[in-house]
């Protein structure tokens, strides 16, 4: 960086004549030329001058004038005068008021030298100003530290009188020996009168040179018995020991801890080892968490499970995080068991949940097996972290699976003989109503014809007793296509639902679509046929009382081991709740899983409804 000169002269030519005698002397030179106090002021703030060059006579502003501004404004910058002849009284009273140097106008090659005395001058000046407030404050924070610390500090002279002390030292004297501490008190007037000549023995061996430090029991009249670190320092100066430094520091509450952390790690070494071998008595595979999911233990059940599973690893995943790796194993889907159990376990060790259980297939390469997770966090004070348990619950689970399958079977066996007992009696009706009924009012209806040539006084009579019996009739016809049950024992299952479509929805005026993709009836036995029938006469039914719908679109299919039958239309539409309550749907639903099948809906108010069932095909 160049050198930045501020030159106080109001003739252009001597400003010029300075500034070639300073490049010449430094090369580029750096330089701005004012001629009154505000341009001074102003520069000194935005040039910031290394050092200023002032002629002493100025019309509107004196070298006095600028030097008093350039000690208030910028007191650490050299000052430099350039004057004609002055006497030597002048020249003093310069020098006096503040000025590093004057330089009389017919020797100005003397100011490049001058110039840079003054400025060596200044830089010690500041150097030396910076290490005394440096040290100043070096001995007040020494000053502060040493009256401020928690520990006690003594310094002795060689002949181990007190030469200096902190208040701390004093207040512990105070406390322990209840003796009051002066400077040039000998050392050995503090100490017991029963320890005095060990203490003594203690401070020679200091003197030559050792350091010494240890822990003690010391008595205190006013309150409990405490301990005290004291560290004995020889202070060499020289080569030679000039003095003793003593550092005491009142370690009771620190000294009782340990007592009592050695006293807890002896109980808790003998509880560990009764829960050490409870845990591995114990049929579950058991695992300790720290808080931050890691496994810091784990018992002999968990090894041996992990040989007999070929676990591959460090001491049986000891030091790994459990929580990681369920969170890594449930990344792809977040809803999956894993993601669960990571959940699970992160809600335990960050006590948003009390307990964490749930049960989780892991099949090995024999057989099928269950397990239950149990996680509970640690309650003890000086632990953090949990518990993770696994026990096998196979067995159990095996024979729950056995007790529902009979159970399932025995009700399907029932819903079955009751759903056929069910459709023998209403075939049995239909057929009654059919053959009795019917064929007593085809009866009548020909006898009341017959009596339309008689008295003419009958004929309104005979004619509206006609139409009723004609109603009834067809009344009695639809009522018996209900009741009987289609013999699906020898027709096929699309020309009954084809029938049941034309007589039910094209009759109501609907646009029916039917579309059979991929079916094969032989796959059906006549149950299935049966049911299917019947779901679609009753979806057909809620379609006429509830849909308003225009069109109904079937769709039939039989592959991939499913039989699978659509029924969807245009209407108007349900909330999914109230489907949930319909009496009709539970029907559906009940002849569906009498098969091991499902029935699934789709709908929405303004959206139409479908209904979709799956059963398992035959063999």
């Amino acid at each position: 960086m160049n050198l930045r000169t501020l030159i106080i002269e109001d003739n252009p030519a001597d400003a010029e004549l300075i500034q070639r005698l300073l490049k010449k002397a430094f090369g580029p030179v750096d330089s701005i030329v004012v001629a009154n106090a505000s341009e001074l002021i102003k520069q000194i703030e935005l040039f910031q001058p290394d050092i200023f060059i002032s002629d002493n006579s100025l019309p509107r502003f004196s070298a006095a004038e600028a030097l008093e501004l350039v000690k208030e404004h910028a007191p650490h910058i050299p000052f430099i005068l350039v004057t004609g002849t002055v006497s030597e009284e002048f020249a003093a009273e310069v020098i006096k008021s503040g000025a590093d140097d004057y330089i009389l106008k017919d020797r100005m090659a003397r100011l490049p030298a001058a110039m840079e005395a003054a400025m060596l001058k200044r830089k010690a000046q500041r150097e030396k100003e910076a290490y005394v407030q440096l040290l100043q404050q070096s001995q007040e924070n020494l000053k502060t530290i040493f009256e401020n610390t928690s520990e006690g500090f003594v310094l002795l002279d060689a002949d181990l009188r007190v030469k200096k002390f902190n208040s701390r030292a004093g207040e512990l004297l105070r406390l322990y020996i209840q003796k009051e501490m002066e400077v040039g008190q000998s050392i050995l007037e503090l100490t017991e009168e029963s320890r005095r000549d060990s203490f003594a023995a203690v401070l020679h061996r200091v003197k030559q040179g050792e350091f010494v430090e240890y822990d003690r029991p010391v008595p205190a009249p006013s309150r409990e018995d405490g301990w005290m670190h004291f560290f004995f320092n020889p202070v060499i100066q020289d080569n030679t020991v000039t003095g003793i430094c003593i550092t005491a520091r009142d370690v009771t509450v620190s000294k009782r801890a340990e007592l009592q952390l050695q006293q807890s790690a002896e109980e808790n070494r003998a509880l560990a080892g009764r829960v050490s071998a409870i845990l591995n008595t114990l049929p579950a595979n058991i695992a300790l968490l720290d808080e931050n999911g890691l496994i810091i233990d784990v018992n002999e059940c968990w090894k041996k499970f992990a040989q007999q599973n070929g676990f591959k690893g460090m001491n049986y995943g000891i030091g790994e995080n459990y929580l990681s790796v369920s969170e890594q194993a449930g990344m792809t889907d977040p809803e999956s068991e894993a993601g669960s159990i990571a959940r699970g376990i992160a809600g335990v060790l960050n006590g948003s949940l009390q307990e964490f259980v749930t049960e989780y297939a892991c099949d090995s390469l024999q057989e099928k097996r269950w397990f239950r997770m149990i996680v509970t966090p640690l309650s003890e004070q000086l632990y953090r972290g949990a518990v993770v348990m696994h026990i096998d619950i196979s067995e159990i689970k095996r024979l729950e699976q056995e007790r529902l399958d009979g159970k399932m079977n025995e009700q399907n066996r029932i819903g079955r003989a009751m759903l056929k007992a069910q459709e023998k009696e209403r075939t049995a009706i239909g057929i009654e109503l059919h053959d009795n009924v019917n064929q007593i009012l085809v009866g009548t209806n020909l006898l009341l014809s017959h009596a339309k040539g008689r008295p003419t006084d009958l004929s309104d009579l005979l004619t509206q007793s006609i139409n009723n019996i004609q109603q009834a009739i067809r009344e009695n016809r639809k009522i018996a296509h209900e009741f009987v049950a289609p013999d699906l024992e020898t027709e096929r299952l699309t020309d009954q639902l084809q029938m049941l479509f034309e007589n039910m929805l094209r009759a109501a005026g609907i646009h029916v679509i039917i579309e059979k993709r991929d079916l094969d009836e032989t796959l059906l036995d006549s149950d299935r046929k049966f049911n299917m029938y019947r779901i679609a006469q009753e979806q057909c039914t809620n379609i006429l009382k509830y849909a308003d719908a225009t069109t109904v679109t079937i769709k039939l299919c039989s592959k991939e081991g499913f039989f699978r039958m659509s029924i969807a239309d245009n209407g108007k539409g349900m909330n999914t709740g109230q489907t949930a309550k319909g009496i009709g749907l539970k029907n559906i639903r009940h002849r569906t899983a009498l098969f091991n099948g499902t029935a699934e809906i789709r709908t929405g108010p303004g959206e139409g409804f479908e209904l979709r069932i799956e059963l398992p095909l035959v063999g």
